[in-house]
């Protein structure tokens, strides 16, 4: 990895990601702290896609693994729902529990923005990311760095958490009308494309229970009903692209545009 890098740099690469899926803190064993160790010294920045399942929403779960991540050098990147199928029921945890965790619980990580300009310049000392992030967290008096961003994985459209309930089955499954995530940039066909429905694989009571089944209390739970809206949180700055001698071409050469509008 560290020739690689490297070689990279030479020809003007300036940041180097890998993407882990830790989604419990008991799987932070001394052998992946050691192995994350040695990419972060060889360069590369390590970052966390953590999956929000059921067993993995529970109140607290997310907060902890954020914190236990950023003790070992990684960086938190999307804490995502999984698509709302039927096949994915049983793992499936609501939107509405997407965002009451952003908003009760990841938002005691919230980085001031005068932090900003502090935190894009980590992907580029990645050797020192452990110290610098124990470092900024002391500064701010935070317990760990809220980096990522609470999204659902959307099919056909990438991540998002922009939504608002337009509907509800008759048994209990809110149907939920999604925008895309206006943040980022997108191809000229997504423009085109209607606001994409879903109608989410079970109702908040079934998933309330099915917490209930693995031992929480679902009267820490209840504020849930509350959220029937949502909308994706900013990016970070340190995810930004570093400034390159080129700029890439706004043209589109392989696509007929005029073929699917």
């Amino acid at each position: 990895m560290g020739d690689f890098k490297k070689k990279a740099v030479k020809i003007g690469i300036k940041q180097f990601f890998i993407q882990t899926h830790f989604e419990s803190p008991m799987e932070v064993t001394p052998e992946a702290r050691d192995a994350i160790k040695l990419l972060n010294t060889a360069g590369w920045t390590i970052t966390n896609q953590h999956v929000f399942t059921t067993a993995a929403s529970r109140r607290g779960h997310a907060a902890k693994l954020r914190k236990v991540l950023n003790e070992i050098g990684i960086i938190n990147y999307y804490t995502f729902s999984v698509k709302g199928y039927m096949e994915n029921n049983h793992n499936f945890a609501t939107n509405e529990r997407a965002v009451q965790e952003q908003m009760e619980e990841k938002v005691i990580g919230k980085i001031p923005e005068k932090y900003y300009s502090i935190i894009k310049d980590f992907p580029n000392n990645a050797g020192s990311i452990v110290k610098d992030m124990s470092d900024l967290m002391k500064k701010s008096g935070l317990p760990f760095l809220g980096t990522d961003r609470n999204v659902l994985n959307l099919p056909g459209v990438g991540k998002s958490l922009t939504f608002r309930t337009i509907g509800i089955t008759r048994y209990g499954r809110r149907i939920l009308e999604f925008e895309l995530d206006h943040t980022r940039n997108h191809s000229p066909l997504m423009k085109k494309m209607d606001k994409v429905i879903i109608i989410e694989s079970k109702s908040i009571s079934e998933y309330l229970r099915q917490l209930e089944d693995i031992g929480e209390d679902i009267i820490d739970y209840e504020s849930i009903w509350g959220y029937s809206i949502g909308e994706t949180e900013q990016r970070i700055p340190i995810y930004d692209y570093p400034d390159y001698n080129y700029k890439v071409t706004e043209n589109y050469t392989n696509l007929k545009l005029d073929a699917y509008i």
